[in-house]
């Protein structure tokens, strides 16, 4: 199985095939932020076609894999997105000074301005809710 460079070595133990597929289809882009001068790499997922996205955001000390059944469902009818939220996840945590709500806030900001850049339907889960 094919994962991206990023993720951890134990992923490849992952076995269910929706959780194998979701990590396959992972990218990560550099996403500047006024929270620090290097750009935070960032962990996400996008399927699917539509006139307004999903947005899905998991819990707390969770990842997007959260969504590993729920997003070809609803990509299969609509755009969708799954990232994670700064600190947890993929995503990395050795370079934002904070991880409190409103830099969290302030990151999932940025990100929609750089990838997404139009209303949204947000689904969150926990936290992420």
């Amino acid at each position: 199985m094919k994962l991206p460079d990023f993720l951890p070595a134990a992923a490849q133990q992952l076995s269910e095939p929706s959780s194998i597929d979701l990590a396959q289809r992972i990218q990560r882009l550099s996403v500047p932020t006024p929270l620090c001068d290097a750009p935070i790499p960032t962990a996400f997922a996008h399927r699917g076609k539509g006139a307004t996205p999903i947005w899905l955001l998991h819990g707390f000390d969770s990842s997007l894999l959260e969504f590993r059944r729920l997003m070809p469902h609803l990509a299969a009818q609509q755009e969708t997105w799954a990232v994670d939220l700064l600190g947890f996840g993929f995503s990395d945590r050795t370079i934002s000074p904070s991880f409190d709500p409103a830099a969290i806030k302030l990151h999932l900001h940025s990100f929609w301005q750089q990838q997404i850049q139009r209303p949204v339907v947000l689904v969150g889960a926990s936290m992420g809710g």
